[in-house]
């Protein structure tokens, strides 16, 4: 199991080089703190005209499902329930657009599994990853200020191989309130 953060996210290897190293750049520089640290400052210092602190109003949750040929090309994206269990040809996640707002959130995502993954998640080696597994490795919570694009917000994981079949589901936080949970199964149907 791999997060992705977006579904537009490189998943080759020199393409996530690329996107680390983008990133990472900035971090290197000691210039102005980085926007979302400003919002989080100016909110705990009691300046709640932040999105940070707005009431949140969903007017659109969309659960997808991404499949990809063998050159990881983008093939096929459908809203659905149902995901196929295919190491390294399918993503999934969720989006959800806020009315109204604009400028930095914060979301939280609880992860949960039907069972222990046979495998490491990539999360459990990433000192830097926001996303922490818990003792038993069924759920995984990612907590990330992000920036609204056009008003939505989004999170992806990608099959890995040893990723139980069954019921999973993503509970998802915005700016501390409930948003939306998204239940879905993954099937192997080899």
């Amino acid at each position: 199991m791999k997060l992705l953060l977006s579904p537009w996210t490189p998943r080759n290897k020199l393409a996530t080089a690329f996107l680390a190293l983008a990133i990472m750049l900035p971090l290197a520089v000691p210039a102005k703190a980085a926007p979302y640290e400003d919002a989080q400052v100016a909110y705990d210092r009691g300046d709640h005209t932040t999105a940070l602190s707005q009431a949140i109003s969903i007017e659109a949750a969309e659960f997808l499902v991404f499949l990809y040929d063998s050159e990881d090309n983008e093939q096929f994206v459908l809203q659905s329930d149902l995901v196929p269990l295919i190491p390294d040809r399918v993503c999934y996640g969720w989006r959800i657009r806020l009315a109204g707002s604009e400028g930095l959130v914060r979301f939280k995502e609880v992860f949960s599994l039907p069972a222990e993954s046979e495998v490491f998640w990539a999360e459990e080696i990433d000192e830097f990853n926001t996303t922490v597994i818990s003792k038993d490795r069924i759920t995984a919570v990612t907590e990330m200020f992000i920036t609204l694009r056009d008003g939505w917000i989004d999170n992806t994981w990608c099959v890995e191989d040893g990723d139980p079949e069954g019921k999973h589901s993503m509970e998802v936080h915005i700016n501390g309130q409930f948003a939306k949970r998204f239940d879905f199964q993954v099937r192997d149907y080899r």
